[in-house]
């Protein structure tokens, strides 16, 4: 017997789960991103080729089968057998998958139909109705979307902090908190921190959780910043409902939901005043949602 592994593949890091079937034993490993559209197709092997030597190494066994979420991947798209991180994968067994993350994150609800919004680094909602379609809104990354995601917040908390500071807004108290965030003196130095090396848009979405921490202490622009990405998110959420046309459950997912309790109460309240519905997080997480179709792969049920 050998190893079974789960990989919810993000596009700032990666998730490993992996049953250890000798010793029924489930263990998690971190890395970095394997989303080869923005790391490149060599990045991303070379990345999943560390961590799977890591795994084996450690445990010292064979991998039977792997089922990855990877996020360069949309809802029903398909990688041919000819594809560089298909091969990469492919040399450690016959019994693998690779598909979008979000559908390894819709398995995670375990019902259908049902409803799937994300808030994280980016944003995106996504819908399972009865007979199987699936759904989704959003999703069109940093530059052409993402309204409601962390990085979305974060990065219009900083531009709201720079214009406060050039005079075109009033006062924020997210000047302060970008200087603190950043960790430079004077906001004019934040430009080398940005430009030179440009920031990964991850840090950017960090700072969303300074933003929540200033509205909550009544900071106006940022209230405004929160109020605008939950309206987003709630719009995301009732188009949803439109599609499959079911009242279910709201399942949400992401560091914006999980990291401010603020955020989550304030985004159920606005929906609630536009339909009632219980909002709720994940049976399980989608790298636990990765590992049971990875177990499913070689009809092995994974006790999770």
């Amino acid at each position: 017997m050998g190893l079974i592994i789960g990989v919810d593949g993000g596009g700032t890091n990666s998730i490993y789960k992996v049953y250890d079937r000798e010793k029924n034993k489930i263990h998690e490993f971190f890395g970095t991103s394997v989303n080869f559209y923005s790391v490149g197709d060599a990045k991303a092997c070379a990345t999943f080729k560390e961590k799977m030597s890591g795994i084996t190494n450690f445990l010292q066994q064979k991998i039977d089968a792997i089922y990855i979420g990877n996020s360069a991947l949309g809802i029903g798209d398909e990688l041919k057998p000819s594809h560089p991180f298909m091969q990469c994968v492919a040399n450690y067994t016959n019994n693998f998958a690779v598909v979008s993350d979000l559908y390894i994150c819709l398995k995670a609800v375990d019902a259908i139909p049902a409803i799937f919004l994300i808030s994280g680094t980016g944003s995106m909602g996504m819908a399972e109705d009865k007979s199987g379609k699936i759904y989704t809104v959003g999703g069109w990354g940093p530059l052409l979307g993402d309204q409601g995601s962390g990085y979305y917040i974060g990065l219009r908390g900083i531009r709201e902090a720079i214009k406060s500071f050039d005079g075109i807004t009033k006062e924020t108290i997210l000047l302060d908190k970008v200087k603190e965030f950043f960790n430079v003196k004077k906001i004019e130095d934040l430009v080398a921190k940005v430009y030179n090396p440009a920031i990964e848009k991850d840090i950017i979405a960090k700072f969303g959780v300074e933003v929540f921490s200033a509205a909550q202490a009544g900071d106006d622009i940022s209230k405004s910043i929160v109020n605008d990405a939950i309206n987003y998110l709630v719009q995301f959420a009732l188009k949803l409902y439109k599609k499959i046309n079911v009242d279910v459950d709201l399942v949400v997912y992401g560091g914006c939901f999980h990291q401010s309790e603020y955020f989550f109460n304030l985004f159920k309240d606005k929906l609630s005043k536009q339909k009632q519905v219980e909002v709720k997080f994940p049976k399980y997480k989608p790298v636990e949602a990765a590992l049971i179709m990875a177990g499913k792969l070689i009809d092995v049920e994974i006790p999770i």
